[in-house]
């Protein structure tokens, strides 16, 4: 017998791509698929609406929203429209530096003082966002070997993190005895409503940011980029590009909010997600399926039992309301999820069409009928970045043309 250990470095990492020899079934028959194809479509849409001077961020947190963080990181290092790639936490930048990215980090939100000097060793820029970190800053200065790249946050009304606008020359007055080991290259806000019906908030907070930029020019302080629109505000506010915009969900496809407005028809979903039927079995009047038999059925019904559950990403009490598609039709979730396994009502799919192994599509096209991160938001009442975001990294990412 061989080693228990042995073929185990075939095994890819979760949240890697699997390889042109591996088939979802090699691992496990729940899969996500990444098209490329798409994804580059994406991105040149997004590129052809930015001066040339403008450079595009990628936002690639939360696991590239849920697309596979280390999967896609070779597309970002080979595309030559990404200039800049923003992550929410250092792990998430060390991943992609250990994954042979070598373009410019930005971690956008709270990195503790202790880890500076990682991310100083491993040229990732942080965000500074409250005074509190200016002694730190300080201290950071006098032990570093390394130049720690930050970029400043200002607090324009989303009222998360950052600074008021009224403290930022002072500060970077401040922080230019320190440009040795730290150099302050950014300076940036967030819209809290860039995506909403009514933009007259962001038009505010983009005049306050902008008064500040202006000001920071007067005086020689403004840092080299100033960057502050979203995937929202890069579409629907070209006035607030400046020298670097920030898209996350727009380049997969995921809309921050559908009922606003919409999307170029170029930029398409680049996530599917699918399983395959484990087990089908025909409940009588009265017989229940899982846990507490939350689902009995009234009729005669058809289960199919499918190896995806709440560990994966489905909610676990999303029966009443979720749909995935099975020949070309819409099936309704039935009962209680599971952690590893879920039931689907296929009674209304032809009896002799239906069969042990056949492909669910949880996100994707089958036989020309649509299900949608978007769609499913909606059947669950949130955004389609959540329902993208919750696909659990045990979930194998496929990327295909």
């Amino acid at each position: 017998m061989g080693h228990p250990a042995q073929g185990l470095d075939r095994v890819p990492r979760w949240g890697h791509a699997m390889s042109n020899r591996q088939k979802p079934e090699d691992l496990r028959p729940t899969w996500v698929e990444i098209r490329l194809s798409a994804l580059e479509t994406n991105l040149s849409t997004l590129a052809e609406r930015l001066q040339p001077a403008t450079r595009l961020m990628a936002v690639v947190k939360a696991n590239a929203y849920g697309h596979g963080l280390r999967a896609l990181a070779p597309v970002w290092q080979r595309h030559d429209q990404v200039q800049w790639l923003g992550v929410a936490v250092l792990s998430e930048a060390l991943a992609l530096r250990q994954e042979g990215v070598t373009k410019p980090i930005l971690v956008l939100g709270h990195t503790p003082d202790h880890s500076w000097h990682t991310a100083a060793r491993h040229n990732i820029a942080l965000t500074f966002h409250a005074p509190a970190q200016h002694q730190a800053l300080s201290a950071f200065a006098a032990s570093a070997h390394e130049a720690l790249r930050i970029h400043v946050k200002v607090d324009t009304g989303m009222n998360r993190l950052g600074l008021a606008a009224a403290a930022v020359p002072v500060l970077l007055s401040d922080l230019a005895r320190l440009s040795r080991t730290v150099q302050v290259e950014g300076l940036f806000t967030h819209f809290h409503s860039a995506h909403a019906p009514d933009l007259a908030p962001a038009w505010r907070q983009w005049e306050e940011f902008h008064h500040l930029v202006q000001t920071l020019e007067r005086t020689g302080l403004r840092p080299p980029l100033c960057h502050c629109a979203n995937s929202a505000a890069t579409l629907r506010l070209p006035t607030t590009h400046l020298d670097m915009v920030r898209t996350g969900g727009v380049m997969f496809g995921l809309h921050p909010d559908f009922h606003s407005f919409a999307y170029p028809s170029s930029i398409t979903p680049v996530l599917t997600w699918h399983t395959r039927i484990a087990q089908l079995r025909t409940l009588a009047p009265g017989m229940g399926v899982g846990y507490d038999h939350a689902f009995r059925a009234s009729q005669p019904a058809r289960i199919a039992v499918v190896p995806v559950g709440y560990a994966d990403g489905l909610l676990r009490c999303d029966s009443v309301r979720r749909h995935a598609l099975l020949h070309g039709q819409k099936v309704p979730f039935v009962g209680n999820v599971c952690m590893d396994q879920a039931f689907l009502d296929v009674t209304e799919v032809e009896a002799a069409s239906v069969q042990e192994g056949d492909k669910i599509t949880l996100l994707g096209t089958d036989d020309s009928l649509d299900l949608w991160s978007d769609d499913v938001a909606r059947e669950e009442g949130t955004i389609a970045y959540d329902v993208a975001t919750r696909i659990a990294d045990r979930v194998p990412r496929v990327p295909v043309p």
